[in-house]
């Protein structure tokens, strides 16, 4: 009796198995084989290792709610069909997966098998984590790493999904103004509306088109936001640098930084356009910029002697001040400037007058030396120094002649000083007004 029932049972699960197959529905393992179940009205019995004689379900078989199209966007969507073939995935996954790949749907398995073409091996699934009338929940495992994925009936809103600007960071003076554009993606987008806003109004206000006007010195992030929900934004850095009412002489600005001297420092170097900008490279006492900077090429050094012409340049000792005809900042730009003095460096960076900080213009490191007593400031770009051909440390370093020999200004990020250099090397100049 127990073997005419065991037998009996044997060819009940026979036919279960032979009938799911018959239908298409297969289920696999983690070593590529197909595990051995039979069928019910709404859940799969397995027998060989996948959960041994437990129940699991329930499965929905393809029939409404799974039967039709669905969403992921307005240009993605998908096709379950009721043969259990299926339609629209090239179009939909992203996956890296294409025309190479079959497709088929499982429904009492509850998953979407992706199979390679030419092989008709597994590689990839996608498994139903939940089914309603209107939306469907989806998980990817496989090759790729896990992650849900949602469709809908009908097709989903377009959220924004990326801002790009067309400047990341600049530099504005009191009261003027520049435009921020913005391109949104993708530009099918339901909702392409930005919001904008400043986070320092006192320095820097934007409009509700990305109009930027600067108010007052310092430095404010200006972001453009998406308002569909996406928290989607992009920033931009606007940095303010305050030309005050020091005024200028002979077309070029000054600042009044109330040092105790009373020295006026001029806001950009010989030859810049901007105050991050380095400007042009000389060597100390001559007033041209020139290509090779070496002590050969050097107006003061005598090839023929081997001897200096002009000038005490003893290293280590101060040396002479620049005579006018040698100053470049003289011949540049006029008697009423001057190259500073070593004293007059040491005084620009002494921290009882000044705080120092840095800041990137236009994508470039530039010390920002604000006064203490009114708020100005002026910005030096780490700008290096030439020797030979070739610009070093530009980025990291920053060397500025005074008109006392052999001394500069030497300033990194981690800090500034009175240094000793080379006289043949090609250094920028920033020059300050003549003291009378």
């Amino acid at each position: 009796m127990r073997v005419r029932a065991l037998f009996a049972a044997l060819l009940l699960l026979a036919a279960g198995v032979q009938s799911a197959e018959a239908q298409g529905f297969r289920v696999y393992k983690s070593d590529g084989t197909v595990a051995q179940f039979s069928l019910r009205s709404d859940s799969i019995v397995f027998y060989d290792g996948i959960g041994s004689d437990q129940d699991f379900g329930p499965f929905t078989p393809v029939n409404e709610p799974i039967v039709g199209q669905w969403y992921r966007s307005k240009s993605e969507w998908i096709t379950f069909n009721a043969d259990g073939t299926t339609s629209g995935w090239d179009n939909a996954w992203g996956q890296g997966l294409n025309g190479d790949f079959v497709y088929r749907f499982f429904p009492y398995q509850g998953n979407v098998v992706v199979y390679e073409r030419e092989t008709d091996k597994p590689v990839f699934y996608l498994h139903l984590l939940e089914v309603r009338s209107d939306r469907l929940v989806m998980a990817s495992s496989g090759m790729e790493a896990q992650s849900l994925v949602v469709l809908t009936r009908t097709v989903p809103p377009q959220l924004v999904t990326s801002i790009y600007l067309n400047s990341y960071s600049f530099t504005l003076e009191s009261n003027q103004s520049k435009q921020i554009v913005a391109n949104v993606f993708p530009s099918d987008a339901d909702n392409l509306t930005l919001a904008w806003e400043s986070t320092n109004t006192a320095v820097a206000e934007v409009d509700a088109d990305g109009m930027v006007t600067a108010k007052a010195e310092g430095s404010s992030n200006i972001i453009c936001r998406a308002t569909d929900g996406s928290n989607v934004y992009a920033e931009c850095l606007v940095t303010v640098q305050n030309v005050d009412d020091s005024g200028s002489i002979d077309g070029h600005q000054y600042v009044d930084l109330q040092l105790p001297s009373g020295t006026l420092w001029a806001t950009l170097n010989i030859g810049a356009t901007a105050a991050q900008d380095a400007g042009s490279y000389f060597a100390w006492g001559e007033t041209q910029p020139k290509e090779e900077y070496t002590k050969a090429t050097y107006k003061f050094y005598d090839n023929a002697t081997g001897t200096f012409t002009k000038y005490n340049f003893r290293y280590g000792s101060p040396g002479e001040d620049l005579e006018p005809a040698d100053d470049a900042a003289t011949v540049n730009w006029g008697s009423n400037w001057q190259m500073p003095t070593m004293e007059q460096f040491g005084e620009l960076v002494d921290s009882r007058y000044t705080s120092l900080s840095w800041l990137t213009m236009s994508n470039k490191k530039v010390l920002r030396v604000m006064s203490k007593s009114n708020g100005n400031a002026i910005y030096l770009p780490l700008a290096g120094f030439y020797n030979r051909t070739a610009c070093s440390f530009f980025g990291s370093e920053g060397e500025y002649w005074s008109r006392t020999a052999g001394t500069d200004l030497y300033i990194n990020q981690e800090g500034a000083g009175i240094a000793h250099d080379t006289y043949y090397f090609g250094m920028p100049v920033r020059p300050v007004r003549k003291q009378q």
